[in-house]
């Protein structure tokens, strides 16, 4: 988790395919939290040292999840859960779409194009929202079957989050991004998968200096868990 301060909101043309939103004109702090991946202890841990800040003020602060919530931890349906309802913090959250995001998207769209989800967490992302079924069996069932279990396990509203994330967020100085930074291609024509990780062989966090860009160090992370990517 890192805290970023602002001078002025900025606004980036994004009319090409990424979706990119700017800090609201009123936020002047943002606290960014690195990947979470199915644990919402680490989420609510570290939403209460946000709170525990001395510079922390609900109204015009923003805490920025930058992507991948979900895979690897045995908590995934339970974090989206208490990620819809408002933060006990009193600040708002924006939250930006990680690999791990696009993958489950993927898959729950089309399981049998994607099967490849359950190799990378997915598993126990399913696992969550009680479906039990071994890998070897999910990758046997017809496309029909599976999409009618996801159908009845997922809910409408999980898969609305994920739809409505976004690829980036901007602002006059910074642009936050969850992974792929590409120093020479203009921020505004880059390809939207590179935004969160594909195909550019680097899988940190981003938080760019629009002509310098640094990778953000988590100010909180638990042993074991990988918090950069």
């Amino acid at each position: 988790m890192i805290w970023w301060r602002k001078n002025k909101p900025g606004k980036l043309d994004v009319s090409n395919a990424p979706v990119v939103h700017s800090l609201p004109d009123h936020i002047d702090r943002v606290f960014a939290i690195g990947d979470v991946h199915g644990l919402k202890d680490l989420a609510s841990k570290a939403e209460a040292r946000i709170a525990a800040d001395p510079d922390f003020s609900p109204e015009t602060s923003l805490i920025l999840y930058m992507g991948d919530l979900v895979d690897r931890g045995p908590d995934s349906a339970f974090l989206l859960d208490w990620l819809l309802i408002s933060s006990k913090t009193g600040a708002s959250r924006m939250f930006l779409r990680g690999n791990h995001e696009a993958m489950m998207a993927a898959y729950l769209d089309s399981p049998a194009d994607h099967p490849n989800w359950l190799d990378f967490g997915g598993y126990e992302t399913l696992n969550s929202y009680g479906v039990l079924e071994r890998p070897e069996k999910l990758r046997r069932m017809k496309d029909k079957e599976i999409s009618q279990l996801l159908n009845t396990t997922v809910p409408e509203s999980h898969r609305r989050f994920l739809s409505q994330m976004v690829d980036a967020v901007d602002s006059e100085h910074f642009f936050f991004a969850h992974a792929g930074v590409v120093p020479d291609v203009p921020l505004a024509v880059r390809p939207r998968m590179i935004y969160y990780g594909h195909g550019t062989g680097s899988w940190r966090i981003r938080v760019v200096l629009k002509r310098q860009s640094f990778t953000a160090t988590p100010l909180y992370h638990r042993p074991n868990m990988k918090t950069d990517g």
